[in-house]
């Protein structure tokens, strides 16, 4: 039996008082996700000591359901520097078969010392689960951009 399939996408931004190599060096350390973003509760490297730029790791997130109970799912993502200091994508693979492709751009803010982050994201999901997992990924991406912003400004 097929699965009838969803596609959606989003785009958020936010403008950070630090170097665009500072944010981009940030994000490609696979711990730091544990503070920025809000599902994740877990991160192992599975490719140490390889190329810095082209990460993958396992992650375990902590998804809340319904307000009454929490679901834990553990799935394989990659990181991937391009252009350092400019772009990154940051891609997962769950079940029950969600894609999700994340690229972050980097550029100059308006004022010197400032950086424009801007995220776009496409999401694949079966059809009987995009309403849930558009809310969770829409959330949690704005949490993960408003603690980036926090961690790299501190």
């Amino acid at each position: 039996m097929t699965m009838l399939r969803k596609t959606f996408s989003f785009q958020a931004a936010i403008t950070v008082r630090a170097p665009a190599v500072a944010i981009y060096d940030a994000l490609l350390v696979a711990e730091n996700h544990l503070r920025l973003h809000p599902l994740i509760v877990a991160v192992r490297r599975l490719n140490e000591g390889e190329n810095p730029d082209a990460i993958r790791v396992e992650i375990t997130d902590h998804i809340r359901v319904l307000g009454l109970f929490h679901v834990v799912k553990k799935y394989e993502a990659s990181f991937t520097g391009m252009e350092r200091g400019r772009r990154l994508t940051f891609e997962t693979f769950t079940s029950p078969r969600i894609h999700v492709k994340s690229t972050i751009t980097l550029s100059s803010g308006q004022m010197d010392g400032e950086t424009r982050v801007e995220e776009s994201v496409q999401v694949e999901a079966p059809a009987l689960l995009v309403g849930f997992v558009r809310k969770q990924i829409v959330a949690a991406h704005g949490e993960m951009l408003a603690k980036l912003k926090m961690l790299m400004e501190e």
